[in-house]
């Protein structure tokens, strides 16, 4: 999973460099990565435009079907709810996150409503943490 997260890393400084919230995500299936994506919500101008649900739609053209069972989904940030739910239907079973998103995770509230979808915490990452940490401050002053 080393190679995963210093991948997703490399992502990560892509979009806070785009000024997007440095999010990360990628499909993994068979131990190999199908696609990785960023967050492009300021870029597209589309609030469904979250680093897991771009991951989500390349696989899904990639594969050539929204059904994406088998493959997992590795995330910097614990996802929303939206982003959990698309990633249930489709067909995704695990999802492995690094740090808590104590604003907008969606893990608690999904658990209340549905279990479909297995959730993997990874070791926190210090230098993603201070990446978002950073990110806001900058929005702030």
């Amino acid at each position: 999973m080393k190679t995963q997260i210093a991948k997703l890393m490399k992502l990560v400084n892509k979009a806070y460099k785009a000024d997007e919230v440095p999010v990360a995500a990628m499909i993994i299936k068979n131990n190999k990565i199908i696609t990785k994506k960023y967050n492009k919500k300021q870029k597209r101008k589309d609030v469904t435009a979250h680093a897991e649900i771009l991951a989500i739609r390349r696989a899904a053209q990639k594969a050539k079907t929204w059904n994406l069972e088998g493959a997992e989904l590795v995330v910097t940030l614990e996802p929303c709810l939206m982003c959990i739910i698309v990633a249930e239907e489709a067909r995704i079973k695990k999802i492995y996150y690094m740090n808590q998103n104590k604003k907008s995770g969606g893990i608690e509230e999904y658990k209340k409503i549905r279990n479909n979808v297995e959730f993997i915490k990874l070791d926190t990452n210090i230098e993603y943490e201070k990446k978002m940490k950073k990110f806001f401050k900058n929005k702030r002053e």
